[in-house]
């Protein structure tokens, strides 16, 4: 059943969209607003997914996990990007901006508040590739101030998180968790935070599968470096708006990967949005040699 809806979806998208670029936005758009409904409304496929709670390897019950974290994150940040590389000039430059910050900000509460997603790492790593994917696309300088914005919109994000989450005794959030636990026994909680992060990550990458993914990933990525020739770079000059969407999609997966347990996951699945994008993309380059 699983793979014959699976055809008939991918035959379906084929059939409606004319280019890449429809096919990117059909995709990511039907997984990203599928996984909002359901951690919001549903909460369905969060219990029941081959992605959701999995008691064999001590997964989380609650909220939205790594994998689809990774997913959700990699699926916005594609589907924003491709929507804006389709329309082009026809959308104004305040109208784009005030639409990315909504999209972003809603994506980051959608993973952060302890009532619907209550990851804390997720929404770390989403405001970082949210902030990187919205500063390539509008071309801002890096600089003091940048830094000040970005850093001032996290701020305002946690704090807004943290107030909802000591107000909800009964939240599983780990960000309430953790502010209690520094509250109660000291600053010395985060060097064994940063300790059992680490070594978490360090024993799944010898025994979780999506080490497997990842490193296939950067394989392919690293070979399309070199073969064919020069490709990727005319690539990333043709297509600047995903190119946005791929330096976001990095940036949050290298940053689940030092924020979270199980982060290497997350980056796993986030990297997918990248990699296969590129590659559909290279396809075509290649044919219209």
């Amino acid at each position: 059943i699983f793979f014959a809806a699976m055809f008939l979806l991918s035959l379906l998208i084929k059939l409606i969209s004319k280019r890449n670029i429809q096919s990117f936005i059909a995709i990511s758009a039907l997984t990203s607003l599928i996984i909002m409904a359901d951690v919001v409304i549903f909460k369905y496929m969060l219990k029941h997914s081959v992605l959701g709670y999995d008691p064999m390897i001590g997964a989380r019950f609650y909220g939205i996990g790594n994998e689809f974290t990774g997913v959700f994150i990699g699926a916005t940040i594609l589907l924003a990007c491709s929507v804006i590389e389709l329309l082009g000039s026809r959308i104004s430059m305040a109208t784009k901006k005030a639409c990315l910050l909504l999209y972003f900000l809603s994506g980051s509460l959608v993973i952060g508040l302890p009532f619907w997603g209550a990851n804390f790492g997720g929404t770390i790593a989403a405001l970082v590739g949210y902030s990187f994917t919205y500063i390539y696309l509008n071309k801002i300088r890096i600089n003091i101030k940048t830094c000040a914005i970005v850093l001032g919109i996290f701020i305002l994000v946690f704090s807004v998180l943290l107030i909802i989450d000591m107000r909800n005794t009964d939240s599983t959030s780990h960000l309430g968790s953790f502010f209690r636990d520094v509250s109660k026994n000291g600053v010395a909680v985060l060097l064994g935070l940063v300790y059992r992060k680490l070594t978490m990550n360090i024993k799944l990458i010898k025994y979780t599968i999506w080490t497997k993914v990842l490193f296939c990933l950067i394989a392919i990525l690293t070979f399309m470096f070199f073969r064919p020739i020069k490709i990727l770079g005319k690539i990333f000059v043709r297509y600047k708006v995903l190119t946005a969407a791929w330096v976001g999609i990095t940036a949050a997966g290298i940053t689940g990967l030092l924020v979270n347990d199980s982060g290497i996951v997350m980056t796993a699945t986030a990297m997918i949005y990248m990699c296969y994008t590129i590659l559909m993309i290279c396809l075509d380059e290649i044919k219209v040699k």
